[in-house]
């Protein structure tokens, strides 16, 4: 089996597609070259990428320079327009409020996140779609979160299987080439 290389400035962006890259690796491989390391975890891959490509730098930005007045900054209710939605505590509590204390941010809610948005929806209207996310049975998982896709994954197609063989297999797939997807192991 290949083994993972280190990440470094002349990994091939192939090897790098080719296997599973923590968050933290990413930011720390960033850091030491200079580029932003703001955001979630695809665009600081999408940003590694393109420099292992051309070595175009996409720098750190300033946050000062673009101040933006988050909707939770003005405060919260039903009829509050989204203009400027953010996943934090004060969202985190008008939710709770709404939704009661098992309320989690969930992919629903993370789509309006670092996007301007027209406020013609309300928070009462996130209030509803996050209602009918959860009673969707066919939730999807966010492709940053390779590893709870791989659970799902592995537990439907080993039911009888325990969580240190789920930990075993998927120990072993992100250190082999071809993605984090799940691959039938036997353990």
């Amino acid at each position: 089996m290949k083994k993972r290389p280190e990440l470094t400035q002349h990994t091939t962006v192939s090897e790098f597609e080719d296997f599973y890259w923590l968050k933290k690796e990413l930011v720390i491989f960033c850091r030491a070259h200079d580029i932003s390391a703001d955001g979630g975890k695809i665009a600081i891959a999408d940003r590694i990428k393109l420099f292992l490509t051309t070595g175009i730098k996409i720098q750190p930005t300033s946050r000062t320079a673009c101040k933006i007045t988050y909707d939770s900054d003005k405060g919260i209710s039903h009829n509050t327009p989204v203009i400027y939605y953010k996943n934090d505590a004060k969202t985190r509590s008008f939710f709770v409020s709404q939704i009661g204390k098992k309320f989690k941010f969930n992919p629903y809610l993370r789509s309006f996140a670092k996007k301007q948005n027209s406020g013609e929806l309300t928070y009462g209207d996130l209030v509803k779609g996050y209602q009918e996310s959860l009673r969707n049975p066919n939730k999807t998982i966010d492709k940053q979160f390779e590893y709870n896709q791989f659970q799902r994954d592995f537990y439907k197609n080993n039911p009888k299987k325990s969580r240190t063989e789920c930990n075993q297999a998927w120990q072993l797939i992100k250190q082999a080439p071809g993605g984090s997807t799940y691959k039938t192991i036997l353990i």
